[in-house]
């Protein structure tokens, strides 16, 4: 069969005789493809009584096929370390996997069964129409989120896009089978599909192979989304109440579509727009907002400039009423620099996301409604091209007084406060200490294991084995709605907020229907740990995989580093993943004899926040073995200790680590020194990332252990900018000396701080996070409760002495990784 082609920038096109659209890149560097399938139907495309069906048959996809079923399909997928996934969008549906390129071929036809074979089991139908509805229930169960949905509603008003892509509990609980099959048959057909691939693998065979899989399914009859371009006449509000604990409103703006001229000024000006500086302008015009967001939402049929702010005052009418000037005086004293600074940092951001396949598959996923590969590289073009000039024209004559807005106002209940949100009480089950939270209303129990002392325990990498195989045991809990997470996605760099030494980690939510029977599982199973060898062998395959491909990771090589050079000649030195030598060398026997001192009693912490009460669970928290270990605390010393390591690896990124062992969290300073991470942060972002453009991922952080805490900078830049920006970072260090921030800005700071702890913690399972980890650190969980009042209460003055005392240049370990250009 012949294809026909020709060449984009930077990607191959082919089409398949039964319409199917092939982008293809070779990257031969690496032995890891992705590849995913974008099927042209979103919840846009859905009439009023399918409303949530786009998404619910992403689900029940993964349920199985004529040929396999859903455990027989994942066990596919996981033995070939391949990962897979799939997402929902209003314009379009992605399938995808990343694996081995030696795997590339089983992972093609098994995507291809999923979507062309899937055959609906009845107990998966009934157990997914759960699933969902459950995730709807935690989706509208955040204020924000509620808001979002009604602003959508009005702001898109008259068009499909004011559905929420996630669909109506009344559709999903009523749909019946046949429906959802035949909504299947009408959408998921050849006409209706792009393929887009990179990674390592011959052009030629990857075709032969999609002609095979793709290529034997009839063309179907193409289904064409069209709609009228929305466009605000006149300035309109709608405001609602609700039982919300603040304000928020959001406003659209009138925009072009992504494929309409000057598209390229608008994904510029959002840039500018959702800098620190100008939040912090913006703030200061509407006193007492506390968050500010704007987004230049693109779908293929419309498009807007959407501004969000929350905020406590009472200043719903005076935003609504004065934001186009405020937008205008903005423009206005938009300079050229910042101008130029937005350009580079939308190129480097899409340069930083093609350097991993999976992100630039679902980066590149957005412009394909739109044309593709080909359609991106205009844009980027465009934007490339763009002249300041121009620019400050266009926006100088653009009518910002057209507009559309929706409010979401606070109840007028008094005495709300955080007080209420916390009902906690620290209980012992034999060894075993458990922080228990009661909510009765609750539809969700959700407990987080902590498992103690990984860096005593580990060898040979075993933690992350054990971690793979405690899921491959609990994961039949997902089959009554359980969600099982036991270790980080390798898939997802920044997925890691609980990869850490001195702990593993097992979080279960189960709605509450079975949460009783699902905690007995997990009891029984962790009791009885099945141990597969064949198993075993798979886990070590893909771990060894995932270690080759972060050993080219700049991020995961620096971090690496930094701890082996900090932590020398102690346990905390020891990579997370383990090596390669030791992973196949560790037997079973090994592996047994590890697990069982993990699960030694008094080695776990549980963390709990249950719709049933503590007695009524109890018997089920009973899961230690019956050894008893006793691993004394490692002495880590608080001292600076100065070097600076460079590794050259070849990315088109390179990542630098900035650090130094600092006082534990029961330290009186350890507040103020998270305090100055959080300054330093606000000052990285305004200089390095605003004004230099030299950074889109970067921050500041003191993470807490039991014994110490590790002030950390952490930055990815391009490799001809890490001399520079090293040089920058010590400058705002020794400015910080002389110029300390003063009461407004810590307000600010900690305003900022404020909201994204509370949203972060809103989840019960953070909750049930949070409790444990706190508690293991040895600040008790109400440490919790309470990090806004202590770092309130710090006396923000001495954080120059701060600086001078843990901040010494000579005194910070120092690793860079990643391409050494000079410039």
């Amino acid at each position: 069969m012949k294809f026909l082609y020709f060449i984009f920038i930077s990607y191959l096109k082919f089409n398949l005789w039964n319409g199917i659209e092939i982008y293809l890149k070779e990257e031969r560097g690496y032995p890891l493809v992705s590849f995913m399938v974008i099927i042209l139907s979103g919840s846009a495309y859905e009439n009023p009584e399918e409303l949530g069906l786009t998404h619910f048959l992403e689900h029940m996809l993964f349920d199985g096929t004529k040929n396999y079923k859903r455990e027989k399909l994942n066990e596919e997928f996981s033995n070939s370390g391949i990962y897979v996934n799939a997402f929902t969008r209003e314009d379009y549906t992605a399938f995808f996997f990343t694996g081995p390129s030696k795997e590339i071929k089983k992972g093609i036809y098994l995507l291809s069964e999923m979507l062309f074979e899937s055959n609906f089991p009845d107990e998966e139908f009934e157990k997914e129409k759960n699933v969902v509805i459950e995730e709807m229930n935690m989706e509208r169960k955040r204020e924000e989120n509620i808001h979002e949905e009604e602003a959508m509603k009005y702001l898109f008003a008259g068009l499909p896009y004011s559905n929420p892509v996630i669909g109506y509990e009344e559709t999903i609980k009523n749909l019946k089978k046949e429906n959802l099959i035949n909504f299947w048959k009408k959408h998921y057909i050849p006409q209706n599909m792009k393929i887009i691939a990179v990674g390592d693998f011959e052009t030629e065979d990857i075709l032969e192979m999609i002609r095979i899989y793709f290529g034997k399914y009839p063309p179907g009859e193409r289904i064409y989304l069209e709609m009228n371009k929305i466009e605000y006449k006149e300035k309109e509000f709608f405001k609602k109440r609700g039982d919300f604990t603040k304000n928020y409103i959001t406003i659209g703006f009138n925009a072009p579509l992504l494929n309409e001229n000057f598209s390229e000024y608008f994904m510029i000006l959002n840039k500018i727009l959702n800098s620190e500086k100008i939040k912090e302008k913006i703030k200061n015009k509407f006193e007492g907002v506390e968050e500010i967001h704007f987004d230049y939402v693109a779908k293929k049929g419309a498009s807007i400039l959407k501004f969000y702010a929350v905020y406590e005052n009472d200043l719903t009418d005076k935003i609504f009423n004065e934001i186009d000037k405020v937008i205008k005086e903005l423009i206005f004293d938009i300079k050229e620099k910042d101008f130029e600074g937005a350009k580079n940092s939308l190129i480097y951001e899409k340069i930083y996301n093609e350097e991993n396949y999976t992100y630039a598959l679902i980066f590149k996923s957005y412009y394909i409604p739109f044309g593709g590969p080909s359609f991106e590289e205009k844009i980027y073009e465009r934007i490339k091209r763009a002249r300041f000039k121009d620019f400050k024209n266009f926006f100088k004559n653009y009518d910002f007084e057209k507009r559309r807005g929706f409010a979401s106002l606070k109840g007028k209940k008094e005495g709300y406060g955080e007080s209420n949100i916390y009902k906690i009480e620290r209980k012992f089950v034999g060894g075993t200490k458990v922080l228990f939270k009661y909510e009765q209303d609750s539809k969700i129990f959700a407990m987080n294991i902590l498992i103690k002392n990984r860096n005593m325990i580990e060898r040979k990498g075993a933690s992350e084995i054990l971690s793979r195989i405690l899921y491959k045991n609990l994961s039949q809990l997902e089959e009554i709605g359980a969600r099982i997470k036991t270790y980080d996605d390798p898939y997802l760099p920044f997925d890691d907020y609980y990869h850490r030494r001195d702990f593993i980690y097992i979080r279960l939510e189960i709605p509450k229907e079975n949460a009783l029977k699902g905690i007995k599982v997990l009891k029984e199973n962790l009791k009885n740990l099945d141990f597969k060898e064949n198993e075993i062998k798979s886990i070590k395959e893909e771990l060894i995989s995932i270690l080759k491909r972060e050993e080219k990771n700049p991020s995961y090589v620096s971090e690496k580093v930094l701890w082996e050079n900090l932590f020398e000649n102690k346990t905390f030195s020891k990579p997370l993943l383990g090596n390669e030598k030791e992973i196949e060398g560790l037997s079973l026997n090994e592996l047994k004899e590890i697990y069982n001192n993990f699960l030694s009693e008094g080695n776990l912490i549980i963390g709990v926040v249950s719709p049933f009460t503590f007695e009524e669970i109890k018997e089920y928290l009973n899961i230690f073995k019956i050894n008893s270990l006793n691993f004394p605390p490692e002495y880590i010393e608080i001292k600076g200790k100065g070097f600076i390591k460079k590794i050259n690896i070849n990315s088109r990124e390179t990542y630098i680590r900035i650090a130094r062992i600092i006082p534990s969290i029961k330290n009186e300073e350890n507040p103020a020194l998270k305090l100055l991470s959080l300054v330093i942060s606000k000052r990285m972002q305004e200089i390095i990332r605003e004004k230099m453009g030299a950074s889109y991922r970067l921050g500041a952080s003191v993470s807490d252990y039991e014994n110490f805490s590790l002030f950390e900078i952490g930055i990815g830049t391009s490799p001809n900018k890490w001399k520079d920006v090293i040089e920058k970072v010590f400058e705002i260090i020794e400015d910080l000396k002389k110029n300390p921030p003063g009461a407004e800005e810590i307000e600010k700071i900690l305003s900022s701080f404020y909201g994204r702890n509370l949203r972060f913690h809103q989840s019960r399972i953070n909750q049930a996070y949070f409790m444990s980890f706190y508690e293991l650190v040895g600040a008790g969980y109400e440490y919790d409760l309470n990090i806004f009042e202590i770092l309130k209460s710090v006396d923000y003055n001495k954080l120059p002495y701060l600086i001078e005392k843990y901040l010494k240049k000579e005194e910070l370990g120092i690793v860079v990784a990643g391409k050494m250009e000079e410039e």
